[in-house]
């Protein structure tokens, strides 16, 4: 168990210049011999031998070795029987921590973060307690009837319907053939509904909030952006997210958004592909003032994101589109003048690097967190930002059950786990989202103060 001092110390992510020693237990083998197998992208392959002890009924396997450089390191053992046999012993498929398992070939790695520590840190996220919350299913405000309202006007698109029985059962209507969403639920939570828990989440020893996406758009999960100057108005309004954020700031509570600068909306006021918006989008006209944000062709198609149409690609090296996200006026300065007090970036990994550097500047200081149950190797850009001063480690999540107090049914219905995180990490991460469509990936969370 990577996640046991006696098997892996430290556990989580290295400093450079510290040590770590690995081991590994083997039964009932006559004078079995260990290798450790270290791959390292600017090396290749190294073996270690490692040296047996042994304890209670079987032998322990230890080797102590300390890392050169700041990188990802990937590690599994060899295991050499008397007969000569090898068994390659690992991490389980989609996992790099955790318990490991027995493979025929070449098995999974486990990894260590190996970085560079941070003279100054921001306390109140290391030392905290996240609780992550999807808005519009944590708690209806005594606000929330007034704001379902606004479903009731009239918009092209798919249909925007109030469910008036919070323990119903998410449905999802898609169309397969044409590949859009037909109808999208929502369930009545606002910002005020969070706000008037904060008692409870301080009884729980909660101390940051991260959000959901709370602005503007189409669907209930919010990740298709139609608005980042608006809050999206069946949650609140910048007046609410204010109270919040000061109700917060006075039970010892930081607030965490979610930014989504990687796509927009197809339906935006940016994009406004449905022209549900008084702006002229990139979608309607060249000469929209939005048109070099996105990566169009002649004939009107578009990069969008991983293939979905509703997610079109923002072209980041946009001089226009990263002064109005990362400017003096811009909107990460905004939504922290308004109480906010770090972001977390939705796929960080296909963010430039230098689009995170002038937001991270933002900030003034350089602190944050890949997030990822599954191991950091879908591209060179997530390890590299592991490694480099913006981001001092990754989260090695190790999930446990963990009960968030929301009317549960099944398990299906809630992504509900703590999250033992390693180093600059807070000090747990609790999700609690009874909600749909959620999709886990890369991301950084950058925080200030």
């Amino acid at each position: 168990m990577t996640s046991e001092l006696e098997y892996r110390d430290p556990f989580g992510a290295v400093p450079l210049g510290d040590a770590v020693t690995l081991s590994v237990d083997v039964w009932d083998e006559q004078n079995p011999t260990a290798q450790l197998r270290i791959w390292e992208d600017s090396k290749g392959e190294v073996l270690l031998d490692m040296t047996a002890e042994e304890v209670g009924d079987h032998l322990r396997f230890s080797v102590t070795f300390e890392p050169t450089q700041t990188e990802i390191l990937w590690y599994s053992f060899n295991i050499t029987s008397s007969d000569g046999s090898v068994w390659r012993y690992g991490a389980r498929e989609e996992h790099a921590v955790g318990e490991g398992a027995f493979h025929y070939g070449d098995p999974p790695s486990f990894q260590i973060t190996v970085y560079e520590p941070r003279a100054v840190q921001p306390d109140w996220y290391r030392n905290g307690i996240v609780y992550q919350i999807f808005p519009d299913r944590f708690a209806r405000g005594d606000d929330w009837r007034e704001r379902a309202k606004t479903l009731d006007a009239p918009r092209k698109g798919p249909k925007r319907r109030l469910v008036e029985d919070w323990d119903k059962p998410v449905s999802y209507e898609f169309d397969e053939k044409a590949g859009e969403m037909l109808a999208w639920d929502f369930y009545g939570g606002t910002l005020e509904g969070i706000r008037e828990k904060l008692g409870y989440l301080e009884a729980l020893g909660i101390t940051a909030l991260y959000l959901n996406p709370i602005f503007e758009a189409t669907s209930n999960h919010r990740y298709d952006t139609a608005d980042y100057e608006r809050i999206d108005p069946l949650l609140g309004d910048e007046e609410s997210f204010r109270a919040l954020c000061a109700d917060a700031e006075a039970r010892g509570i930081s607030i965490i958004l979610d930014g989504v600068f990687n796509h927009t909306g197809r339906d935006s006021r940016y994009f406004n592909a449905l022209g549900n918006y008084p702006d002229v989008g990139a979608a309607q006209d060249p000469s929209s003032p939005y048109h070099t944000w996105y990566k169009m062709e002649e004939d009107g198609s578009y990069s969008c994101w991983w293939g979905v149409k509703d997610l079109p690609d923002i072209e980041e090296t946009d001089p226009g589109y990263r002064d109005y996200i990362n400017g003096e006026d811009g909107i990460v300065r905004r939504w922290l003048r308004a109480g906010a007090r770090g972001w977390r970036l939705d796929v960080a990994d296909e963010l430039p690097d230098s689009f995170i550097r002038e937001l991270l500047f933002c900030l003034r200081i350089r602190v944050g967190q890949l997030l990822g149950q599954k191991p950091v190797q879908r591209l060179p850009e997530v390890r590299r930002m592991v490694v480099a001063h913006r981001a001092d480690a990754d989260q090695h999540c190790v999930f446990l059950p963990f009960s968030s107090g929301l009317p549960v049914r099944k398990q299906s219905d809630i992504v509900s786990h703590v999250a033992v995180l390693s180093v600059t990490a807070c000090a747990a991460f609790f999700f609690a989202c009874n909600c749909c469509l959620w999709r886990q990936s890369p991301s950084l969370f950058v925080c200030l103060r």
